[in-house]
């Protein structure tokens, strides 16, 4: 007796999946030391360390201009924006750019971290308004690593950017109530 197995996906299994082998084929501009990583806030991040709580509370993180303070010779530019800016977002020639999205309906407090060849150049507490985002423009060559933390999930990425072989580099994150998506694009 033969027996029939029908398997059904749904589209956004099969979108996360199709995503997810998207990002592995981009791997290969990324260095060996690359990675992505999602877990838990309240769990670990691999290294059986538990994931550390912000000690920024500048009170202005909701704002604008929150990220006005941040001083780096890598940090070309760095912004939060609401629902009406966050519409238009495009990638710069020679620019490596990273977009935190929130795309739920209530305003996320999210701790964003961002190291240059091993050097902090934010870390903070931001919050991010309902569909709104947070841009960073890098400019500088070198490795970066980001880390982004809410209340329901964490995710660290770390790419190694040179203007001189690269065009354009983006991460994209998105912030919904299944976690954080991670889409990065560097086109060689």
């Amino acid at each position: 007796m033969a027996s029939l197995v029908t398997t059904t996906v749904s589209r956004r299994t099969f979108a996360a999946l199709s995503g997810s082998a998207v990002l592995a084929f981009l791997a290969g501009c990324l260095n060996a030391s690359s990675s992505a990583d999602s877990t838990p806030a309240n769990g670990t991040n691999g290294t059986n360390k538990t994931n550390e709580t912000p000690t920024d509370t500048e009170p202005n993180h909701g704002h604008p201009d929150a990220l006005e303070s941040v001083e780096s010779d890598a940090l070309e530019r760095a912004v939060v924006r609401d629902e009406d800016e966050s519409e238009n977002w495009e990638s710069k020639p020679g620019v490596y750019s990273v977009r935190i999205r929130n795309a739920m309906t209530d305003g996320v407090s999210a701790t964003v971290k961002l190291e240059h060849d091993g050097e902090s150049v934010l870390d903070r507490e931001l919050r991010i308004p309902s569909d709104g985002d947070v841009v960073l423009e890098l400019r500088a060559r070198g490795t970066y690593s980001l880390g982004v933390k809410t209340e329901a999930a964490t995710v660290e990425t770390t790419v190694s950017w040179e203007p001189a072989d690269c065009t354009t580099g983006t991460t994209a994150l998105t912030i919904s109530a299944s976690g954080i998506e991670t889409e990065a694009s560097i086109q060689c």
